[in-house]
């Protein structure tokens, strides 16, 4: 990691200095480094896991793994140049950012002890879910029973969101902040994430019960021409960047490069702007008022399981029965009520009910289908 300086402002860095090369890179191109990102006086980044490479140490997981060297670990640099390690049980971290609140905030790809894509706001020394990194930790090997799944698994931090497989996204970004102050639409304020695969973008809506957090993924713009990985609003002009790649596995988009901005003419959209869980189902909020033969909302829901295979199937699937659908006066927000909405206990290796509110046989579904949904994951519930 190097810091470049420019001493003589002809725009062209000419002096290099090394900063940290604390990590080890082992020649395999899934080695990636994602960030760096400015965090305080510091600088944070993630060394992504390597695949197919010999002497591969997996953890009894279906692919990705190590041959040491710190991988699936964020790293933290001060401007001393100190170095120290930040979190770890990380796979393929490729997104990472800072909020304007100054939180840690990294996105995380479905794949072996990852059902399904996750975003997490990271606490530092925390474990979020892929136990192979651990094997760098002081004094482990491979057999210690220290970073075994079995004794790792129930100290799992709870994602910020989940990202269903497929349905939603594949292989999520960096995500970006709104702060433009109601210059980008509706949405100030509003967390957006991309995804590589789909070529798509989302608004995150955070809500938070007691001590956690929990979030809907609200689809927000398809169509990129490539896959949307890292997300930059221009504070001139307010619009939203998007830098793209298909890195040889392709995008939805079909390029396999591109760079493409978003710009708001000031036209409101017809749109699903927030959703928040109540004690009887969920609040869902329009930027519009909607008419009066909207029609019927239907819900299903499912959980995933974190476990050794590659990804996980969408496990106890059901259709949830809508007891009520109620509007407020002027039809800009609409309460749904569902039978049996409660927490189920979690096992060390599933994940909290991730609900699928779909709207595409409602008025909104003449905007576009793909925004006439959005996914809410339900740690917490509640009680007014």
């Amino acid at each position: 990691l190097m810091r470049l300086t420019d001493t003589d402002g002809d725009h062209w860095a000419d002096h290099r200095e090394n900063m940290s090369d604390h990590f080890r890179f082992n020649g395999n191109y899934h080695e990636y480094l994602h960030g760096p990102v400015k965090y305080g006086d510091s600088y944070l980044y993630n060394l992504n896991l390597a695949h197919r490479i010999e002497g591969n140490y997996k953890g009894g997981g279906a692919a990705m793994g190590t041959v040491g060297g710190l991988r699936g670990w964020m790293c933290e640099i001060n401007s001393k140049g100190e170095f120290n390690t930040f979190a770890n049980g990380l796979r393929s971290p490729a997104g990472l950012a800072v909020s304007p609140a100054g939180e840690i905030v990294y996105a995380e790809n479905q794949g072996s002890y990852v059902g399904t894509s996750k975003i997490f706001i990271v606490k530092k020394g925390k474990f979020y879910g892929n136990p192979v990194g651990l094997i760098d930790l002081p004094g482990m090997n491979d057999q210690s029973k220290e970073v075994q799944w079995e004794s790792v698994k129930n100290n799992r931090e709870l994602p910020l969101v989940l990202m269903p497989q497929s349905k939603a996204a594949n292989s999520p970004g960096s995500p970006e902040w709104d702060t433009s102050g109601g210059k980008f639409g509706p949405y100030s304020g509003k967390m957006f994430v991309g995804d590589q695969t789909l070529s798509r973008l989302f608004v995150v809506d955070r809500q938070k019960v007691g001590d956690i957090e929990q979030a809907a993924l609200i689809p927000f713009a398809e169509g990129l021409a490539s896959g949307a990985m890292r997300l930059k609003f221009n504070p001139v002009d307010h619009s939203l960047w998007i830098g793209q790649t298909g890195r040889g596995w392709g995008a939805r988009g079909g390029s396999q490069a591109a760079f493409q901005k978003l710009s708001w003419d000031g036209t409101m959209p017809n749109a699903i702007q927030s959703v928040k869980a109540t004690a009887k189902g969920f609040d869902l909020f329009f930027t519009k008022a909607q008419s009066a033969d909207f029609g019927d909302i239907t819900v299903s829901s499912w959980f995933y399981t974190d476990s050794p295979d590659y990804g996980s199937l969408e496990n106890g699937k059901r259709e949830d029965k809508v007891l009520r659908q109620v509007w407020n006066s002027d039809k800009t927000t609409c309460s749904i009520e569902l039978e049996n909405f409660k927490i189920e206990p979690r096992t060390g290796t599933n994940t909290s009910r991730v609900y699928h509110l779909l709207l595409d046989k409602t008025k909104l579904a003449e905007t576009g289908k793909f925004q006439a949904q959005a996914f809410f994951t339900l740690h917490a519930i509640p009680t007014k």
